[in-house]
């Protein structure tokens, strides 16, 4: 007789769910789209995200993780309320324009090394401006360690069952 089978923990997504253009439904459902974020402010987000969670020696994230965030992050915010939207249209823009002139650099924050961008993201972080980079960061690591491949690198458990 074989051991338990282990599935991922119910907050990990499913191979299913990692499937381009795959939809989970949440606890409530699916919400119909209302808008969308433009790619610029995507783009702004994901070069934000790549630096939270690059690696110790600052190496990016793996790609499929990056494609798997900004693909749901995208989707989440087309779902989000119009208010919803505006804050994660405003935030990225006020991190990527203060961020690297609270550092003397040039801004935009995109155009900074990743090793440039962590330190300039640290440095913001101890700032009176920390509120908008930690609201924007909370949103991001919910939706990054439903990938699996992230989530069984930050420990988190698997479920098992008979």
């Amino acid at each position: 007789m074989s051991g338990p089978i282990l599935d991922p923990h119910p907050l990990v997504a499913s191979e299913a769910a990692l499937a381009e253009g795959a939809k989970v439904p949440g606890p409530a459902g699916v919400r119909a789209p209302t808008g969308r974020l433009s790619e610029r402010t995507l783009e702004m987000t994901m070069a934000i995200a790549e630096a939270l969670f690059s690696s110790d020696d600052q190496k990016p994230p793996p790609e499929d993780r990056m494609a798997f965030l900004r693909r749901e992050y995208a989707d989440f915010m087309s779902r989000a309320t119009p208010k919803g939207r505006l804050l994660f249209w405003a935030a990225p823009r006020a991190i990527s324009l203060l961020a690297p002139l609270l550092s003397s650099k040039r801004p935009p924050l995109a155009r900074l090394t990743i090793e440039e961008r962590v330190k300039v993201l640290s440095r913001f972080e101890a700032s009176p401006f920390a509120g908008v980079l930690i609201a924007l960061r909370a949103l991001l690591c919910m939706i990054y360690y439903e990938h699996p491949a992230a989530a069984n690198a930050a420990g988190v458990p698997k479920r098992g069952r008979a």
